[in-house]
């Protein structure tokens, strides 16, 4: 009757492990984090998590390793049951014939049940280890699922280009954005549209004459049909320049024109 109970509770553990479990994988199944899926599954049974990961022969392994120690665990614990009986029914039958055969007989059942207590703990120890080693396996093997995805996801990206039109990312050799039919633009093609002020060095478009952050004028060249970037107050200090430089010449052309007209 002991042993019933015993199975009774050890079944109604379990059941209630297995059905708390599946309602935790439920809620994680579709999260976006594998590790803590992973995790999961292996916690409800050794090798499922590993299952998950798509690694099918450490799965089979842990599989194999984790049935086996459940079995021998049921075993140790039916065996402990079975020895304890035993010494109660020895200790029993000394009580009531209280006699050096009796007593012999209990303290042997008794010796028998404590060895078997011993190695029951000792077995019921490595198995939570191995499950224990076989929940953070699968936990370490999802990390390092994300991990690989997001490298996957990375490189994808670096592969793909964004449409300057509507925004949608397409392959770098297509030529044509396959949603609107805008042609890409090259990032060569990019830089020149743009062009670097001398004075603050800031990047600015083609088309603009003045700078938008300092003011700075750009003026075409004639020689080189290119545009020159010139200051506006530089501007005016060379046009200042220029017609102090023109004043001394008619300075001297009056002064001959009068030197003339007194000599005639």
């Amino acid at each position: 009757m002991l042993l019933s109970k015993k199975c009774i509770k050890i079944i109604s553990l379990m059941l209630c492990f297995a059905v708390l479990s599946c309602f935790i994988g439920k809620a994680y199944s579709q999260t976006s984090k594998p590790e803590i899926n992973a995790g999961l599954r292996s916690l409800l049974f050794p090798g499922l998590g590993q299952k998950y990961n798509k690694e099918d022969k450490k799965s089979l392994i842990f599989m194999i390793a984790g049935g086996a120690l459940l079995a021998t665990t049921g075993y140790m614990i039916y065996n402990q049951s079975a020895m304890y009986n035993d010494y109660k029914s020895a200790a029993d039958a000394f009580n009531g014939n209280k006699s050096q055969a009796t007593w012999d007989t209990a303290d042997s059942k008794y010796s028998e049940y404590g060895s078997s207590l011993r190695t029951a703990n000792i077995v019921i120890g490595i198995t939570s280890a191995f499950w224990a080693y076989n929940i953070y396996d699968a936990y370490a093997g999802g990390r390092r699922r994300t991990i690989v995805k997001k490298v996957d996801q990375d490189e994808k990206a670096a592969d793909t280009v964004k449409c300057g039109n509507c925004g949608t990312d397409f392959p770098a050799d297509f030529q044509f954005c396959p949603k609107c039919g805008t042609k890409k633009v090259e990032k060569d093609a990019e830089a020149e549209q743009v062009r670097k002020c001398s004075n603050c060095q800031a990047d600015v478009p083609i088309d603009f004459q003045f700078c938008p952050k300092c003011g700075t004028k750009f003026e075409a060249s004639t020689e080189t049909n290119t545009e020159i970037e010139v200051p506006i107050d530089e501007t005016e200090e060379i046009n200042d320049a220029a017609e102090e430089v023109e004043e001394p010449a008619e300075i001297d052309d009056i002064e001959k024109a009068m030197e003339s007209e007194l000599d005639q």
